[in-house]
């Protein structure tokens, strides 16, 4: 479990985004149609600069969360192996 979509709907163009989110040793990258990069486990700077160019809300708690996924992922690798697949987040 080392890549996931992040599936999110945009109200500015009645779609949902698909953003594919890899989690790497220092972070997450973020492959999205505008911008794409490495960022840091909460997120900074690359998923919120999607978020904001897209004006999707986010919970404040949401850098927070992502950390926690990426603590946890990890904790996951070195209890069950490297074995990665997409999941659907």
């Amino acid at each position: 479990m080392k890549e996931f979509n992040f599936v999110v709907y945009n109200r500015r163009h009645s779609c949902d985004l698909t953003y594919k989110v890899t989690k790497k040793d220092e972070g997450w990258h973020i492959s999205a149609n505008a911008i794409n990069g490495d960022c840091e486990p909460d997120g900074t700077h690359y998923f919120y600069s999607n978020f904001d160019q897209d004006n999707i809300s986010y919970p404040k708690e949401f850098g927070t969360f992502l950390t926690r996924l990426w603590k946890e992922i990890g904790r996951f690798k070195r209890k069950w192996g490297r074995n990665s697949s997409t999941q659907q987040l």
